[in-house]
């Protein structure tokens, strides 16, 4: 049973892939993880609740957007990303054509050249990556969709390289899956992950999975 302390978690040795945590009835919104001394790498977190249902999954997008001027970028330790997983490329489409190929679990979309071509945009891109947003590009517009109320958001104190916290709650649990294929944070010190259910939940089971060793890793 989860303790109220959380020195007094005992974690089962050799759990694999992950660890199993019933937990008492009281309802919870907030999952925090952290690790000191080394990287934080994590590669899924699932939540149950007493359905059986997974509530940690990243959850669908509502049509709304916000309208940013710019490439559709994430800002990450090391400047401008195109963020993890990356963009998609549609072709010659107009912003109407872009937007249905975005559907309830893409983050945004960007038309390129936008302003000169009137709305026939000679590049439509989608992507999945939910921190992205406009970089400031001139002629270019990112659309951010904004998150359905009441859905799961994940954060992390760094980003190493391409990754992301919401890689821990895309619902892959592939072993065999190349970098970057979990939430890891930027410094060996260590650092957090938190998860924001976005309601509060009665959990009676998390599984944690650490991060897949592939071979010819760079990392």
């Amino acid at each position: 049973i989860q303790k109220k302390n959380p020195s007094k978690f005992f974690i089962p040795h050799g759990s694999d892939p992950g660890q199993m945590v019933l937990c008492k009835t009281d309802k919870t919104r907030y999952i925090k993880l952290s690790q000191s001394k080394n990287f934080l790498q994590i590669q899924e977190v699932e939540v149950y609740d007493e359905t059986g249902k997974n509530v940690a999954l990243s959850g669908p997008y509502s049509n709304n957007y916000d309208l940013t001027q710019g490439l559709c970028r994430k800002t990450t330790n090391e400047g401008y990303g195109v963020g993890t997983p990356g963009s998609i490329g549609h072709g010659n489409l107009t912003l109407e054509q872009c937007q249905d190929k975005c559907g309830s679990e893409c983050s945004a979309y960007e038309i390129q050249s936008e302003g000169s071509t009137e709305g026939s945009a000679p590049g439509c891109y989608t992507y999945y990556d939910p921190v992205v947003t406009g970089n400031g590009d001139p002629d270019v517009m990112c659309r951010v969709k904004q998150r359905v109320e009441g859905t799961p958001v994940a954060t992390m104190s760094s980003y190493f390289k391409g990754t992301n916290p919401f890689l821990a709650i895309n619902g892959n649990t592939s072993d065999n899956q190349p970098w970057p294929n979990s939430a890891c944070t930027q410094s060996n010190a260590g650092g957090w992950w938190e998860l924001d259910l976005g309601k509060d939940v009665n959990v009676k089971k998390i599984i944690i999975y650490n991060r897949p060793r592939e071979q010819n890793q760079n990392f």
